[in-house]
């Protein structure tokens, strides 16, 4: 059968259309894959940056907080703050990062308590009780970054037990030199009194013996009878070292039988002496002298 001109045309436009609408709608299918596919590749390429940027920050935390752990100044510990606070809210990396945070806020705790313990013990080195608290705060510092620290600490420690050694030997051996020179001093006043107390009894039993001797401190007295003469030693208030040597003195003659004056006999008492004798013997001159005036001749006399 054959199809006229018209029927042609239109058998070929109608083919034209189908083609056209199905080569249409494929190509706003694959406009549609193209699209989701490169919001897929934007997605993904997004969090490979942001977990590059992440990575970037969690390293620049860490680098921070090694820096406070080894220098932990106030400008350190709070760059590690900063740092630490930029990581991802909750993730891992934030909680690991404030968790070395609290740690180095304890760590300073301790190292300063450390130190005013330590210079606390170097202002009074004696106090046993403030070495003891240096020593348990120094102990505290077991973070391996404290360990620089606690060694000066130590050193500082041993320094002044050191030096409250030494002065406590000083001060012992002042006490015994004072005490030896107090001992000293007492011995020598000891000695001083029982030799003063030694002189004193030689020189009481050498006035005890003078005394018996007829001396006295107030001077030796020699009275001798004869003549009218009398001696005295005076002047002498000290007592000699050795007693004087008493002169015997002459033995007094027996007393004559005394005869009635009557002129012719001596009138004087009579008491043996030699001055007595002297006397009578003068007295018996004059006697026998007045007789030859007062007698006449051929009288007894």
């Amino acid at each position: 059968m054959k199809m006229s001109r018209k029927t042609m045309i239109t058998s070929l436009v109608a083919v034209v259309l189908v083609g056209g609408g199905i080569g249409g709608g494929f190509a706003v299918h694959q406009a549609d894959v193209q699209a989701k596919q490169v919001a897929v590749e934007k997605k993904e390429a997004k969090i490979k940056a942001d977990k590059k940027a992440e990575e970037v920050l969690v390293s620049k935390a860490k680098e921070a907080l090694l820096k406070a752990q080894k220098e932990d100044s106030i400008v350190n510990v709070s760059e590690a703050q900063k740092a630490v606070n930029a990581l991802k809210k909750g993730s891992k990396a934030q909680r690991d990062g404030l968790a070395e945070i609290d740690d180095i806020h304890g760590r300073i705790k301790n190292e300063v308590a450390a130190k005013n313990a330590v210079e606390t013990l170097k202002k009074d080195a004696l106090n046993s009780e403030k070495n003891k608290a240096a020593h348990t705060a120094v102990n505290k510092l077991t973070n391996p970054y404290s360990k620089s620290l606690k060694d000066a600490l130590n050193k500082q420690i041993s320094a002044s037990e050191a030096q409250a050694k030494a002065s406590t030997a000083q001060v012992k051996a002042k006490q015994e030199a004072d005490a030896k020179a107090k001992a000293d001093a007492q011995a020598q006043a000891d000695a001083a009194n029982k030799e003063q107390q030694e002189a004193n009894n030689q020189q009481n039993q050498a006035a005890n013996n003078n005394t018996a001797n007829g001396y006295s401190n107030s001077g030796y007295t020699n009275n001798t009878s004869g003549g009218g003469s009398t001696n005295n030693y005076t002047g002498n208030t000290q007592t000699p070292t050795a007693p004087p040597v008493n002169t015997p003195q002459t033995p007094q003659a027996p007393q004559s039988p005394q005869t009635p004056n009557n002129g012719n006999g001596p009138s004087h008492p009579q008491d043996g002496s030699i001055g007595s004798l002297d006397q009578n013997e003068e007295d018996a001159h004059n006697a026998g002298t007045g007789n030859a005036v007062n007698k006449v001749p051929g009288s007894t006399w």
